[in-house]
């Protein structure tokens, strides 16, 4: 009987064993397969808890270099000039208008996921002075041990970003040598026909850091109505200002980019209080009122057209 009962425990123990061995062998083979991808694409990725603490990145390994420095947050891995300057990301008077941190915030609120999130960065980046880094930032919630945590991935597109300023800034350019040589009409004629200017075409500028963004948003109105790239609050609200030489018809801006330039649309306004400003945006608690107009995303091609026609060109 004795003999028995100690086989069967041996039994227990040797299954319980065998149990505990796959977990962690399932464990190491996920760590394993999860330190392959990261260490073997060109991109940053970062694995963050709710704290925007790095757990896991392969920032280090892409450039070459050793971890350094106690704080482990998102900003100072990256080498933010902000999060530098203070010590610690989060801590700077600036750090309240990061887009990053306000969508990665608004994300693990939600627990979603967001995408193609385009912003310029001052970052130390290897260098001994800070540097502006176009970067397109994506991110997925998760949870790792039941705790919330976020896969993020970075990417610099500094290079395509200078590409596409270059190329928007000399349409940009033609546009205003169009609109202020009116009283040629031969030559504004085929100016406006080279770069699509109709005269019955309405024309809206779009504020947006992002320019996958803007040639998305152009590319579904084209055939309605032309948008125009704005990259820079100055710049709209001094073309605000010129509505009679520009003829906008209307202001689009998206809730990032108002987020880091807090005062674009009441210095819109100031300048401007015919314009109607149209604002994309992920926030259901935002209502119209006076000519501000929140069209709520996310959004199919066909209800994008439809809810910015329907101000561009109300029936």
């Amino acid at each position: 009987m004795i003999v028995i009962l100690i086989a069967l425990l041996l039994a227990a123990v040797i299954a319980l064993a065998i149990t505990e061995y796959k977990k962690y062998k399932t464990n190491l083979d996920n760590n394993t397969l999860l330190s392959v991808i990261m260490y073997n694409i060109s991109s940053y990725v970062f694995l963050i808890d709710d704290k925007l603490r790095v757990k896991q990145t392969n920032y280090y390994a892409l450039n070459n270099i050793k971890e350094k420095g106690s704080v482990k947050l998102l900003g100072n891995v990256l080498g933010c000039e902000n999060g530098v300057e203070a010590g610690e990301c989060g801590k700077h008077s600036r750090c309240r208008e990061c887009v990053l941190r306000y969508t990665i915030n608004k994300t693990f609120a939600n627990k979603g996921e967001f995408s193609d999130i385009e912003t310029t960065m001052r970052l130390y980046n290897g260098e001994k002075s800070p540097v502006n880094v176009d970067v397109n930032v994506s991110g997925r919630y998760t949870t790792v041990n039941d705790k919330p945590h976020m896969v993020i991935g970075v990417a610099n597109i500094t290079e395509d970003k200078k590409l596409m300023r270059c190329l928007l800034h000399e349409k940009s350019e033609t546009e205003r040598i169009v609109m202020e040589n009116t009283d040629n009409e031969s030559r504004l004629s085929k100016l406006s026909h080279a770069v699509g200017i109709g005269k019955e075409m309405p024309k809206v500028l779009f504020d947006t850091q992002n320019i996958g963004r803007f040639n998305r948003v152009a590319a579904l109105l084209d055939k309605q109505c032309k948008v125009v790239y704005g990259e820079d609050a100055d710049e709209a609200v001094e073309k605000s200002k010129k509505s009679s030489l520009y003829k906008y018809t209307a202001i689009m801006l998206d809730d990032t980019f108002i987020y880091s330039n807090s005062k674009i649309i009441e210095n819109i306004m100031q300048v401007n209080t015919s314009i109607p400003i149209i604002i994309f945006t992920s926030d259901d608690t935002m209502n119209d009122h006076d000519n501000l107009h929140y069209i709520l995303e996310p959004l199919t091609d066909e209800e994008l057209i439809d809810s910015v026609m329907n101000i561009v060109r109300p029936s």
